[in-house]
């Protein structure tokens, strides 16, 4: 409709005959659709190539994420190995932790004999201390006693000293 409109101007402002105009809007409707037609094919080219691209981008990155998962999965693999080795590692540990505390749990026989080893425990700490206070007592006296002693001998030294003539008067008796 908005061809015949224009087909319509073309035929007032030239003043042609109809024949005339209705061809001039007829190749100016082809070239119109033609260049449309143009238009939208190089439209869709481009949307096309732009497709393309893309999806070779795609392809690269899902190689990429495929590599990685493929990595992930040897590492995941790996740590349920190490996890299977702790696992076993934990039961023998706990098997041999048991066997320990069965061997720490005193018998029954031990177990009514503690307050025994308790009151022994008690009167030997009682007679240790009693050990203790007789040493004391022994090398204090034995202190004293060398102390006297000492005394005893350095007033005999003086005794003989006082007791001797003193060497002026021993000499000259000697002449």
């Amino acid at each position: 409709s908005s061809v015949k409109s224009a087909a319509g101007a073309v035929v007032e402002a030239t003043g042609g005959t109809a024949t005339k105009a209705s061809s001039s809007v007829s190749k100016l409707a082809a070239e119109t659709v033609v260049e449309v037609v143009t238009l939208e094919l190089r439209s869709l080219e481009q949307r096309l190539n732009y497709g393309s691209v893309s999806a070779g981008a795609m392809d690269e990155a899902k190689e990429a994420m495929a590599k990685e998962l493929a990595e992930q999965q040897v590492q995941l693999e790996q740590r349920r190995e190490e996890v299977v080795k702790l696992e076993e590692s934990l039961g023998v540990a706990q098997a041999e932790v048991k066997k320990l505390s069965e061997r720490v749990r005193p018998e029954a026989e031990e177990v009514a004999a503690l307050p025994q080893v308790q009151r022994k425990l008690r009167k030997l700490e009682e007679v240790d201390q009693q050990l203790a206070r007789d040493v004391l007592v022994h090398l204090q006296d034995r202190e004293n006693r060398i102390d006297t002693l000492n005394s005893t001998v350095a007033l005999l030294r003086q005794t003989v000293d006082d007791l001797q003539p003193p060497k002026e008067v021993a000499e000259a008796e000697e002449l």
